[in-house]
């Protein structure tokens, strides 16, 4: 069998093809170029995801190694289906994930045609693995639960999870930094990546000004009589649950309960109010068929976040409605709401609404 390898320049990718080289597979590795020369080159700019310095320490690590090495420009399909959308959905007070569509819908399902095209298996470096669950091809949650990055996949193409190998799925994080250092790897050392790479080390906030000089000023009010105590200059500046940086109000703290989309004004509220039970997910992407999901699911709305349990209803193909089965803090529109079955990963959707409590279960 032959491989076509996922390098990124980090030490899971460089591990993994370190190791597949020890072990004599036939395998190249590819480079995705995603970000444009305007994003690489700005003062503010500093990722330690998919930049120009990445590709360079991609290619000099082949190079050392004798891997044939290519690079597949994605500029445009990165732009498109991820870049654009964000804007726009942060600009509308939401609280988009634009790695789960990368992962999913670029590194994973175009890298994935590609390899099928030529008859090779990808390799990529996440932290899962592939499994049986009631006779279908299925992505489970790894060995080292605090690297899970299966949240990121839910939106993968089912036919193309047979062509997938994980070969980190078994190992710890500091047990892959030792093989790393020595088996000489030079980016051992490199710190994990979790800022948004077209964002790098800057705020969101921060990023949206610099580009588009606009700070979608309103006013502060408190969301049990609407009355107003104070301004803000700029509802993108803050999340939903947010505490740091409101104050205090009547001796109060309050947190950020919900922005209106049509007047940029913020709600704030006490933490009691910011627990909700139930919540309307679109865009609802089945990776397992929904006739073999169990009735009791587990779910989580953050990449490295607790699984909870809950109920669904589906309402139509897009769109479901999840019941919590206690109350939950810290929900925001536009996040991504993934399902479990225990361990194993079954589909996804994003969170378009978030109300208190319902009667439709």
């Amino acid at each position: 069998m032959k491989y076509i390898l996922a390098i990124s320049g980090g030490v899971d990718s460089c591990t993994s093809a370190k190791i597949f080289n020890r072990l004599g597979y036939k395998f190249f590795c590819v480079f995705l170029n995603l970000l444009n020369k305007i994003s690489n080159n700005s003062k503010y700019f500093y990722s330690r995801c998919c930049s120009s310095q990445d590709y360079l320490n991609s290619k000099k690590f082949c190079k050392l190694n004798k891997i044939d090495f290519y690079s597949l420009d994605f500029i445009n399909e990165f732009n498109y289906k991820i870049y654009y959308n964000f804007i726009k959905d942060f600009c509308i007070n939401l609280t988009p994930v634009p790695c789960i569509t990368c992962n999913s819908e670029i590194k994973v399902n175009f890298l994935c045609l590609f390899s099928f095209f030529f008859k090779y298996t990808l390799v990529t470096g996440h932290y899962c693995c592939i499994s049986l669950y009631k006779n279908y091809y299925s992505i489970k949650r790894p060995f080292d639960f605090l690297k899970d990055q299966t949240y990121f996949l839910y939106r993968t193409n089912y036919k193309l999870i047979k062509f997938l190998f994980f070969p980190l799925a078994g190992i710890l994080k500091k047990e892959l930094r030792i093989i790393a250092k020595l088996e000489k790897v030079f980016s051992y050392i490199k710190p994990d990546s979790s800022e948004i790479c077209f964002i790098g080390n800057q705020k969101y906030w921060e990023f949206i000004y610099k580009k588009y000089g606009s700070f979608f000023s309103g006013d502060f009010l408190l969301l049990e009589n609407n009355k107003k105590i104070g301004n803000h200059f700029g509802s993108f500046k803050y999340t939903i649950c947010q505490r740091k940086g409101i104050g205090f109000f009547l001796n109060k703290k309050l947190y950020v309960f919900k922005k209106n989309k049509n007047n940029c004004n913020i709600y704030l509220s006490e933490k009691k109010y910011l627990n909700f039970s139930i919540i309307f997910v679109n865009f609802f992407c089945c990776l397992l068929p929904i006739k073999i999901w169990p009735e009791i699911l587990f779910i989580k709305y953050r990449s490295l976040g607790i699984l909870y349990l809950c109920k669904i209803k589906i309402l139509n193909k897009n769109q479901i409605l999840v019941k919590f089965l206690n109350y939950i803090f810290g929900l925001s529109e536009g996040q991504s709401a993934v399902f479990y079955s225990f361990n194993i990963l079954l589909g996804g959707g994003i969170i378009n609404k978030i109300i208190e409590n319902d009667s439709s279960f």
